[in-house]
């Protein structure tokens, strides 16, 4: 087996160290990137030192290398190679670069309004549901080799693993029962029962079953971003003590947002991260063309800004609605674009697919919205996200297909806007998301695990 490549050295000698097995770490970009860097960023101000285990060359994640600098200068990172499907994503994407630097035909792909592989997301949605418990599987023996060498050379004192992927526990999993260390396991998306992900046939849904049950019970600590997926894994696996879950939300990091911005000219409603089949916007592109339709709004005053890649329904919509002079889309942006994105916009708009995720899902954009301090406008229904919005008075909430609800709210916030109202949310409770308070939590959840094992 190749070994995998190794940067940095030790950084604190005398510090507790734990161990922490995550597929997706900068540089590659995406949500659970920035989560996990935010971790390792913070862990030493609680007397932990990270050691990470990665995936490196990710065929099917869009670097972000300025998440780099989130990360201490002495880390120890373990980069392993992953042998799974997508790499022939890579292969293609080669063909089709023409020999062109890779890199660059990355960043144009955050540019197609389709699936990064260029396949329609269910088919791509069916063939990662073909494997056990994701298309990840392929990184785990070396994720495992490397994790085990790590463990012998520094010795760690607990064992923590975040998913996505699902694999990621699995390797987890095999360095407790190979070393006995304590382990914490980390779920910022459900698993058997989130609707974004179905399995295929129904001996998949029995293995992923069977796999997330023997990950609840044998982790020392289940953490879930949000409550529903601990009242999930309650809910089917009451023989686990309720002591074991805990729940950390996502957050942002206040230093984020600590840069000078300048609103835009204009009235500026910003989406930002994907937009794709039960998350694709159409209720808020119809409800602006209403708009425009009624004279509240002009191509000159007004700006709806979509800052991610967005799938081929939210383009064939905005162009089916005539809203394209008012439309403006980026694609994908490093992580600290995507803050300045924020900061210089009016409004912030997300949606949550409707039904059951509707209810017990919240999205990582929502807190990365908190920090910029801009009010929201939510396309949701009943449920989690409804109640921390309303909560903290952080914006509003419409039900994602109610048209003139949501043209009501934008006729609100021009108003307000109109009149001079800076359009500002100053709340004390967003402060609780503060990730170093969130990872103050994690240490002491490490701590415990790793006590009770010397107890």
């Amino acid at each position: 087996m190749k070994r995998g490549r190794r940067d940095g050295v030790n950084a604190r000698s005398g510090a507790k160290k734990a161990l922490i097995i995550a597929y997706e770490f900068p540089p590659v970009g995406g949500i659970a990137s920035v989560w996990r860097a935010k971790y390792v960023k913070f862990l030493p101000h609680f007397g932990w030192e990270p050691l990470v285990v990665s995936a490196r060359d990710i065929p099917t994640n869009i670097p972000d290398r300025t998440l780099l600098a989130e990360l201490p200068p002495q880390l120890t990172v373990v980069r392993t190679f992953s042998l799974e499907p997508t790499r022939l994503v890579r292969f293609m994407k080669r063909l089709r670069a023409g020999g062109e630097d890779l890199e660059a035909a990355d960043k144009e792909q955050g540019k197609v309004l389709f699936s990064y592989t260029g396949l329609p997301f269910d088919l791509v949605a069916k063939i990662k549901a073909f494997f056990i418990p994701d298309e990840k599987i392929g990184w785990f023996p070396f994720a495992l080799a490397a994790a085990l060498r790590l463990i012998r050379e520094h010795s760690p004192q607990v064992i923590f693993s975040g998913s996505p992927p699902f694999t990621a526990h699995l390797v987890a999993m095999a360095c407790k029962r190979i070393t006995g260390l304590p382990w914490v396991c980390e779920f910022i998306d459900p698993w058997v029962d989130y609707t974004h992900f179905k399995p295929l046939s129904w001996f998949n849904k029995k293995a992923d079953l069977i796999l997330e049950r023997s990950i609840v019970r044998n982790a020392d600590a289940v953490i879930g971003a949000f409550p529903g997926i601990v009242e999930g894994f309650e809910s089917r696996y009451g023989d686990v003590e309720k002591s074991r879950y805990k729940v950390i939300t996502y957050g942002f990091d206040p230093a984020d947002f600590t840069e000078e911005v300048t609103l835009r000219d204009g009235f500026t409603v910003t989406w930002i991260g994907s937009a794709f089949g039960g998350r694709s916007p159409r209720g808020l592109i119809e409800a602006v063309r209403r708009l425009l339709d009624q004279g509240r709004i002009t191509p000159a005053d007004f700006r709806l800004s979509f800052v991610g890649t967005m799938d081929v329904g939210t383009l064939k919509a905005v162009k089916e609605a005539g809203i394209d002079e008012v439309v403006e889309m980026t694609g994908f942006v490093t992580y600290g674009e995507s803050i300045r994105y924020m900061r210089s916009s009016h409004l912030l708009a997300l949606q949550l697919a409707e039904g059951r995720d509707s209810r017990m899902v919240y999205t990582g954009k929502m807190f990365e919205y908190f920090g910029s301090r801009r009010p929201i406008l939510a396309l949701a229904g009943e449920g989690a996200t409804k109640t921390i919005i309303e909560e903290t008075g952080a914006g509003v909430v419409v039900e994602p297909s109610d048209v003139e609800g949501i043209a009501d709210a934008l006729r609100y916030y021009l108003s307000r806007y109109r009149a001079g109202d800076g359009l500002w949310v100053d709340n004390p409770r967003l402060d609780e998301f503060d990730r170093e308070k969130q990872t103050a939590g994690l240490a002491g959840i490490l701590a415990d695990v790793a006590r009770d094992l010397r107890s």
